[in-house]
């Protein structure tokens, strides 16, 4: 999704093919239901509150984005902050996707369930995707200043 974003410049695109993939199991949950429109209604509106969520934290942009310093201190913070911007989105669009899910399909669905590991693994996974661009736009520094590429 990051290439994506980098090569639209903008995340938008992104964020909702992340929220269309997010949002299957839930409507392939509801077309098993039957009711084909409700499956659209649900799928629809499961990626509209995902993709909204997106939008507002912007996680890619702390992903991809720049340091203004070289400095270890600047970086480790920035992979931080990429951290929360992707993790704290992560658990709220699970509670959404858990209140789609338990209105539309299965009224016994904990809105809660699986918000923890949705936090934890959006920390992680924006944390170690902020170091992978900074180490790229670090090699693509270098390789501009050796005059290579």
């Amino acid at each position: 999704m990051t290439r994506i974003a980098a090569a639209t410049k903008s995340p938008a695109l992104a964020y909702y093919l992340m929220a269309g993939s997010e949002s299957g199991d839930l409507y392939a949950e509801a077309r098993n239901t039957g009711d084909q429109n409700k499956a659209n209604l649900l799928f629809t509106g499961s990626v509209a509150g995902t993709a909204l969520i997106d939008f507002v934290f912007k996680p890619l942009d702390a992903i991809m984005g720049k340091t203004s310093s070289s400095s270890l201190k600047s970086k480790v913070f920035q992979r931080i902050k990429a951290g929360f911007l992707e993790g704290m989105p992560e658990s709220l669009q699970q509670v959404w996707q858990n209140f789609v899910r338990k209105y539309g399909i299965d009224d016994t669905q904990n809105l809660m369930e699986g918000v923890i590991e949705s936090a934890i693994g959006g920390f992680g996974a924006g944390a170690a995707l902020a170091g992978a661009y900074q180490y790229a736009d670090a090699r693509e520094g270098f390789k501009k200043q050796r005059g290579v590429g």
